[in-house]
């Protein structure tokens, strides 16, 4: 779920590739950072019951305008049954 707790408005465009899925925000209000996201420790695991799972951890990289890196944070951890064939 994507959530907006400021009072800017926000549009997100995804662009969907073999490879990677590419985000970008456009908003009228100037950014005052800019966002890495990337997953850590991914991996498939199959499970007692049959099926295959995938975890990972998100975590986002934090820049300032001028590239300087700020902060790498965690984001969140991922457990999810893999839904392929």
């Amino acid at each position: 779920m994507i959530k907006n707790n400021t009072s800017y408005q926000f549009q997100l465009k995804l662009q969907i590739t073999n490879d990677e899925i590419i985000a970008t925000w456009s908003s009228s209000t100037p950014p005052s950072h800019r966002y890495e996201i990337y997953e850590k420790s991914g991996c498939f695991h199959m499970e007692d019951w049959g099926r295959q799972t995938r975890h990972n951890h998100v975590y986002r990289k934090v820049f300032d305008l001028d590239g300087n890196l700020l902060a790498d944070e965690f984001v969140s951890e991922n457990h999810a049954i893999v839904m392929k064939a």
